[in-house]
């Protein structure tokens, strides 16, 4: 098969089509090569708030665990307090009073101050 020769106007839009395609091949690669950088710098990104997420997470259990214990210590002392605020002379049968209470976080409630034969009780 013989090819058949191609006109100077034919040969000359070859060229300009040939040098178009490299050149969306060139602008292909330098985009694609740009995205590529952008991933990695995403994923240094990513990994780097993983790590901050990671130690955040492990400050705010022990700020928790310190919290906890506080809590248990205030609930001590308000029970101690709640001791020398009531007292036999101060109760009387069926006495309603307001006392304080540890049932996941602090809260008011109402007791009932009971006399006995060896002084009182209280019953929530």
């Amino acid at each position: 098969m013989k090819k058949k020769a191609l006109s100077p106007s034919a040969l000359v839009q070859r060229a300009q089509l040939e040098t178009e395609v490299r050149d969306v091949e060139e602008r292909g690669e330098l985009s694609l090569k740009e995205d590529r950088e952008t991933v990695a710098s995403l994923e240094a990104e990513l990994l780097k708030a993983k790590q901050e997420m990671t130690q955040h997470v492990r400050e705010y259990r022990e700020l928790m665990n310190i919290k906890l214990a506080l809590d248990v210590e205030i609930a001590t002392y308000h029970k101690l307090l709640e001791g020398e605020q009531v007292r036999p002379a101060s109760c009387h049968t069926a006495q309603s009073l307001t006392c304080y209470g540890q049932n996941q976080g602090n809260f008011r409630k109402t007791c009932v101050c009971v006399s006995t034969s060896n002084g009182f009780r209280k019953t929530w």
